[in-house]
């Protein structure tokens, strides 16, 4: 009985340190693939202490940012900050340390080290140890700059359209589906239209006369196919009163927040 007994503990204590064999080699090798995708990938990754001083980077979040890791690991987080972003990013990192909030996603603006400007989107998130106090932060770094450049661009060249189209002495209108989703304040006045609005919705053929319904719907045909070399058609619209109009007709095909509309021009 005693032999047994003793065998038994010894098989109990080699299967313990076997099961702790694996499980320490399943971590080397995960930290391994952790250690390698964090210095390899394009994206910057870095961990700070609760307080926001870096612990580690890797090569992405120095190039972003033009800082050396040995510079960076005796910065703070926020000294990359530009100064409109620092209150904000304070506050939401306390939320997420007093677990207000699960994670952070954030666009600001970065103070490179030779001094210019860039835009990053960052991800934070917290890791506690087993007693459930903070341990650090993780923060994901993307350098957004040139997208935040093509939207200001977009907006820009929007706002440059819309103004354009606003004052000019045409009636425009813009239809998808056969129905009115944008029309000029001069095109509601030629309708007789208090404001633009009233003639959104309304289907190409309720202002149309429908002696043209057929022209217009052969016209319409080739404008789904792409042709843009359609010609100018004189037409009557009928007004919201009731009363008729003679008009020249121009409408060509384009791409509308992803989507084929025709764009219509009448004088």
């Amino acid at each position: 009985r005693e032999d047994i007994s003793l065998l038994e503990t010894i098989a109990e204590r080699t299967w313990i340190a076997i099961e702790k064999l694996k499980v320490d080699r399943a971590l080397r090798d995960s930290e391994e693939r952790l250690r390698v995708t964090f210095n390899t990938t394009a994206v910057g990754f870095a961990t700070l202490t609760p307080d926001t001083h870096f612990i580690d980077v890797n090569n992405a979040f120095c190039q972003i940012v033009g800082y050396s890791r040995e510079e960076l690991l005796a910065m703070d987080y926020g000294g990359l900050i530009h100064p409109a972003f620092g209150e904000n990013s304070n506050e939401q990192v306390a939320q997420l340390i007093a677990e207000k909030i699960p994670f952070i996603t954030i666009e600001k603006i970065f103070i490179r080290r030779d001094g210019a400007e860039i835009w990053v989107q960052n991800s934070i998130s917290l890791v506690r140890n087993a007693e459930g106090a903070p341990s650090h932060l993780i923060v994901i770094c993307q350098d957004v700059t040139e997208r935040k450049r093509s939207e200001k661009a977009l907006l820009e060249s929007n706002q440059r359209y819309q103004t354009l189209v606003e004052i000019s002495p045409y009636a425009i209108f813009v239809r998808r589906d056969d129905r009115i989703i944008f029309a000029n304040h001069e095109c509601a006045k030629l309708l007789g239209a208090e404001t633009a609005d009233q003639i959104i919705g309304k289907s190409n053929f309720e202002i149309m006369h429908p002696d043209y319904h057929n022209v217009a719907r052969e016209r319409m045909e080739l404008l789904r196919q792409g042709q843009l070399n359609v010609p100018s058609l004189e037409e009557k619209i009928i007004r919201l009163d009731g009363g008729i109009v003679d008009v020249e007709v121009n409408a060509s095909p384009f791409i509308e927040k992803g989507e084929p509309a025709i764009l219509v021009t009448m004088n």
